[in-house]
């Protein structure tokens, strides 16, 4: 479940801009996707890697 759950997390961070503005939808409800940050990336692509790491393990 965990490296499913990364796999669709790295999809939906791939395509949050065209989701966000184009499709009205979000998939990380914690983010202001209006005002999306590096910062903010940097945060969801380390919950990616802890999922992955936990799948490995």
């Amino acid at each position: 479940m965990k490296l499913s759950s990364a796999f669709q997390k790295v999809n939906f961070l791939r395509d949050v801009n065209a989701d966000y503005q184009e499709l009205n939808r979000t998939y990380f409800p914690d983010v202001d996707l209006s005002a999306f940050s590096d910062e903010n990336k940097r945060t969801i692509e380390e919950d990616i890697l802890k999922e992955l790491n936990e799948a490995l393990n």
